[in-house]
C-alpha cells in the first residue's frame, strides 16, 4: 500500500546549503528504497511570517513522495534526531494510490533557490500530478 505524501521543513537559516543537500539525498534516498521521490524544492532564506525558535528567517525545504506509511514514520524519526530542522509538517495527500502512476523525479534534480522573492514554486507543486 502507497500513500502520495508532501513533507515541509524549516531548517535554521545557519546552515549551510551543503548540509541541506546532505539532508535532502539522506530522505530522498529513504524515500527511494520503498517508493518514488516526485519532487522537491529547497530555498534559502526564505522569511517567515512569525519567529520560530528566535530566527526569522529559515531554509525551506518541500519534499512530495509516493512510499509507505513504514518510510514515513522512519523519515519522522530521522527528523526528530535533527538538530537544525526548525519545523516540520508531514501531510498525507491521498491513500492507497497506484505507485506506477506518478513519475519519478531524476537523480538530484531539485533545484536550490537563493532569492526567495522570486521563487514561487507553488505552480512548480501543482505540475506533479499523476502520469498520463
Amino acid at each position: 500500500m502507497h500513500n502520495l505524501y508532501e513533507i515541509i521543513l524549516f531548517v535554521h537559516p545557519k546552515e549551510t546549503l551543503e548540509s541541506v543537500n546532505s539532508l535532502t539525498n539522506e530522505f530522498c534516498d529513504i524515500v527511494k528504497k520503498n517508493g518514488k521521490n516526485i519532487f522537491l524544492k529547497v530555498i534559502s532564506k526564505k522569511k517567515l511570517a512569525w519567529v520560530r525558535k528566535k530566527q526569522l528567517f529559515a531554509t525551506l525545504i518541500y519534499h512530495k513522495f509516493v512510499s509507505t506509511p513504514q518510510v514515513v514514520r522512519k523519515y519522522e524519526e530521522d527528523l526528530k534526531s535533527i538538530e537544525m530542522c526548525l519545523l516540520k509538517q508531514i501531510i498525507l495527500i491521498e491513500k492507497d494510490v497506484r505507485h506506477s502512476s506518478y513519475v519519478e523525479m531524476s537523480d538530484k534534480s531539485y533545484l536550490v533557490s537563493t532569492n526567495s522573492e522570486e521563487c514561487n514554486f507553488i505552480d512548480e507543486i501543482s505540475e506533479t500530478s499523476v502520469s498520463s
